[in-house]
Order: structure tokens, then sequence, then C-alpha cells
């Protein structure tokens, strides 16, 4: 799948046309609809997060955007994030539907991304022995990284694709950023109180637990995140969705790129204790 920092990226923009349910899954509660490409005129099947759900709003999807284009630089599987355009027009093909005041209050662009049939949700821990361990070892590295405590055992946030591991769902993440700046670990790099927390708590960490994990490869991809992702993620971002935290966010991410060996090392030695 391509990602932000290849040199013809544009994130593509459809128009809904045409709803078709709520999604069971996600607190959030995901709808799919058909959407049109402008451009070639194709239809295709999306999942959208409307803005009219209350925990929608401009930093939750500027972190979903966030979260996908991290997770697909680093080479995971995620589903393509697009814009998605919401119309009156499309909103007034809605009416008596019980979402219809939810997309009235969508107008414009949402977060979605491209709905990809014949998903299988994992659900409890009987499902670990289906995940291959260089996938869970990633995924929670990407997880721990980010600081995404959204993958838990009420609420893996995974899906498979045959054998391919899907993540999805990361307006959760860089939870830092609810902290007060002075509250923040100054050296994220290392795993503190917090970070160990998120850790125990992550839905592969039983699989994991006790094992010497092999991330060094996985954590140097960390360095992809340069000058030209970050310059990319801003110009791609609606304005109405940026601010100074993508700023905050970068910087964060910064300090454990610098010091990502001994990250490496403390989430290594975390796992096998």
């Amino acid at each position: 799948m391509p990602k932000i920092t290849d040199e013809n990226y544009l994130i593509k923009t459809v128009h809904a046309t045409e709803w078709f349910d709520v999604l069971a899954t996600g607190t959030t509660e995901p709808m799919l609809v058909l959407a049109l490409e402008a451009e070639s005129g194709d239809r295709d099947s999306y999942v959208v997060k409307p803005f009219g759900h209350p925990r929608i709003y401009p930093q939750a999807v500027m972190k979903e955007c966030l979260g996908a284009w991290i997770a697909l630089e680093l080479g995971l599987h995620t589903f393509e994030p697009v814009f998605i355009e919401v119309s009156s027009a499309f909103t007034d093909t809605l009416l008596g539907n019980p979402y219809y005041q939810r997309f009235a209050d969508s107008i414009g662009l949402n977060f979605g991304s491209k709905y990809v049939p014949g998903t299988i949700p994992v659900v409890g821990h009987n499902c670990l022995s289906r995940i291959q361990v260089s996938q869970a070892e990633q995924v929670t590295s990407f997880d721990l990284f980010i600081s995404n405590p959204d993958r838990r055992e009420e609420k893996p946030n995974l899906l498979t694709v045959q054998s391919d591991l899907y993540v999805f769902d990361h307006e959760l993440a860089f939870d830092f950023m609810l902290m007060l700046s002075f509250n923040r670990n100054p050296r994220p790099w290392e795993l503190g109180e917090m970070e160990l927390a998120m850790l125990r708590k992550h839905f592969l960490y039983p699989k994991l637990r006790g094992t010497q994990i092999q991330i060094r490869d996985f954590i140097e991809r960390f360095e992809r995140l340069d000058v030209n992702f970050w310059t990319k993620a801003s110009n791609l971002l609606p304005t109405t969705w940026l601010s100074h935290d993508l700023i905050t966010i970068k910087n964060h991410l910064a300090l454990i790129i610098e010091n990502r060996a001994i990250f490496a090392r403390q989430l290594t030695q975390a796992i096998l204790a």
C-alpha cells in the first residue's frame, strides 16, 4: 500500500452516495457507506467515522490519520485512509434514518478508510495462536512507540485478512497528549510506570510475555519518520484538523527515534521479565 513519503502520494477524497449500515464493532460507531471517487468515477465501499459522533473531533481524526500513516511507513498492515465528503444532498437521502442527525452534523470532510471484505475480527485470547510472533512483536512495539493504550483484551482493534494482521482505530493514540506537559515522561524512550502498565494491558502481551523478542530491525524503521514524512503529513491534513499538537507529537516521537536502541532494549527486557 502507498506511503505518504512516496513521491506522488495523495490521500484520496471520495464522496458519500449511499449509506449501508453501522458496523457492529467500535465505540465510535463507524458507518459503512458507498462513495464515489470523482476523478476515476469509481464507486466503492468505505468505512466513515462521522464528526457527528461526540468522540470524533479534529484532534481525534488527526491522530487517526497519523496512526495509519505511521503504521504504513513502518510496514504494518492497515486500511487505506481516505477523506470522505459528506454533502447535504447525501444527508437528505437519510431522512427517517436513525443516523440522519449524525450525518447532518458531519457535513464536509470526515475521516474514513477503504473497506476490505472478508476480514476476521481478532476477539479473545484464543485467537492469539493464529497470530505470528513477528506480527505480535511489531504491533506491540508500534503501540508503545505511538503511546496507544487502545489495543486491549476487551477491544483488540485487530483484524486478520488471510494471514495478514491489520491494525486500526488510532484516535486514542499519543495519549501523552492528555497529560499536562510537566507530567509527561521527559525521557519517553525509557519505559516508565505508565508505559509498563500500557504494555501489560496490551492484547498481544500474553503471547510475548517471557520470550526473547526480536525487534531491532523493526525499531530501525522508526528513522523513516523523517522531515519529509512530517512535512507531507502537515500538508495533507485539512487545516481544520491541524493544530500545534502535530508538532508536540513529532517532537515526542523524535526523542524515541533518537534513542531507539535504548527503547528497543527496555521493551525487550520488559517482555522477557
